[in-house]
């Protein structure tokens, strides 16, 4: 599995910290890759990405993301990813308001 999370955090640090905080939502597993970066296309935006050891089915992933936002947009059939953004159509809710958006990759293969 692989996030990308997309935060309006005052540095890297933070950012990572937030990455963290939602990782720590889903069972255990080892994260395997944990970088940040800013984010190009967005002044004051930070990227943190990670490589979580763990394979959750879709349906399995959906209970653990309910803790995260309240609305996701699912890829694939079967699914194969989900993105929650602030810019979704009808919005979206996330627990954390320093979060813009998040990516996930059920396959941490295909990172966004």
């Amino acid at each position: 599995m692989y996030f990308t999370l997309y935060s309006r955090t005052k540095d890297i640090t933070e950012s990572k910290l937030l990455l963290n905080d939602i990782i720590s939502k889903f069972p255990s597993g080892k994260c395997i890759d944990c970088g940040a970066d800013n984010y190009w296309k967005m002044e004051g935006i930070f990227t943190s990405g990670a490589e979580l050891n763990i394979s959750l089915s879709s349906q399995d992933a959906t209970i653990f993301l309910e803790k995260i936002c309240d609305r996701w947009v699912t890829f694939g059939n079967p699914i194969r990813g989900f993105l929650a953004s602030e810019t979704i159509e009808g919005g979206c809710t996330f627990y954390d308001n320093r979060i813009s958006m998040i990516e996930i990759s059920l396959d941490a293969n295909e990172k966004n």
